[in-house]
């Protein structure tokens, strides 16, 4: 006659595997969701590849709107919708280009770049963009006490960001650096005069209010 082994499993144990289904489930769910996606997504849908599955995972909100300071997947969302930064690249191919910049650098692998603001550029209580915009920012981004998370993409490389004059800057690096055209779009540019306050970009979107703990 056959024998059965039998495994006490604890409460901790069973919530573990719970939560394990669950999240199983829930990639299902939105596998089957993503059947009618954009070609653009590059995971199913048009002539992308339908074997090929873009899973995304966010971090809860940690309640800060400061884009040198979160690390929620849902306020760095919002953020890219409301702030610009010097250089951006393209969602879907990661090419850089000109945001509050007119123009890319000539050469990439100098030590210094000099950029001049987009002529026009507003903050949304209409307010122009300035330099004084960008070297707070960075300022931010560089400080050494306050220690911003995005610092970390910054401080091994950049020097420091200076005055060219009242439509310029200049970066200058610590040794050639071509990769920071990517990394600056993390640099997204604050408003000097309204830092701390709910989120005023250049974007078309505006922040109105924030609602913590509410899902909907």
């Amino acid at each position: 006659m056959g024998t059965s082994t039998y495994r006490t499993i604890s409460r901790r144990d069973l919530l573990r595997y719970s939560a394990i289904l669950g999240a199983a489930a829930t990639v299902t769910a939105t596998v089957s969701a993503c059947e009618s996606g954009p070609a653009s997504t590059g995971s199913v849908g048009g002539d992308g590849d339908k074997d090929l599955v873009t899973a995304v995972i966010g971090y809860g909100n940690d309640q800060s709107w400061d884009p040198t300071q979160t690390a929620s997947a849902f306020s760095m969302a919002a953020i890219n919708h409301i702030y610009e930064a010097l250089v951006e690249t393209d969602p879907v191919t990661r090419e850089p280009y000109p945001a509050l910049a007119t123009a890319l650098p000539a050469d990439p692998a100098a030590t210094t770049w000099k950029f001049t603001l987009r002529q026009g550029a507003k903050w949304h209580d209409g307010q122009p963009v300035t330099v004084d915009d960008v070297l707070f920012t960075f300022q931010r981004v560089l400080d050494p006490e306050a220690k911003p998370l995005v610092g970390n993409f910054f401080r091994s490389w950049l020097q420091e960001v200076r005055k060219v004059d009242d439509t310029s800057v200049e970066l200058v690096f610590k040794f050639p650096f071509p990769d920071a055209l990517k990394r600056l779009s993390i640099a997204k540019i604050m408003p000097k005069h309204v830092f701390g306050r709910p989120a005023a970009g250049t974007r078309p979107r505006v922040a109105r209010r924030s609602a913590p703990g509410r899902s909907r």
